[in-house]
């Protein structure tokens, strides 16, 4: 069990238990949620929302694709989760179910030339593609929070 953890239960069956409420709440910001209470749909969430998943506060990016390097709100450091190959891989596999049912739906009704095609479907994949990145990479960014994932740990 986790001490924070342990901590909140001995201080809900101690008869002092404002004292320790006081102490649990000056704790810095930093600490978090304990890793024993971490849930990787809160991770994903509050990445997918672009914050920071530790306090759902802070943002995350500090440019387009570009990590804070340490919390604004509570200091953690959101770049030590990896967050390289999988954010790419996921926003095609969602762009590719959304988009392919529309085309086939829409080639099968209409059939519309090729250039016409071409000219609405192509940016709509690529405009939804560079849309949905910076989600995606949040939503990994807090599931690797949430499951304690670090990049020095990835490699193994």
């Amino acid at each position: 069990m986790h001490p924070d953890h342990a901590l909140t239960k001995t201080a809900a069956a101690s008869p002092d238990s404002a004292a320790v409420t006081a102490k649990l709440d000056s704790a810095p910001a930093a600490a978090g949620i304990p890793l024993s209470a971490r849930s990787a749909w809160l991770g994903i969430k509050r990445g997918g929302a672009l914050r920071c998943p530790n306090c759902g506060k802070g943002r995350l990016f500090r440019r387009f694709l570009k990590l804070q390097e340490r919390c604004e709100y509570c200091g953690v450091d959101n770049s030590i989760y990896p967050s390289d190959d999988a954010p790419p891989y996921l926003t095609l596999v969602l762009t590719g179910h959304i988009i392919v049912p529309l085309y086939m739906a829409i080639e099968r009704a209409y059939a519309p030339p090729m250039w016409l095609s071409a000219s609405i479907w192509l940016p709509l994949t690529a405009l939804m593609s560079i849309l949905l990145l910076p989600y995606m990479k949040g939503g990994v960014v807090g599931f690797c929070w949430a499951k304690d994932i670090r990049r020095e740990q990835a490699g193994r």
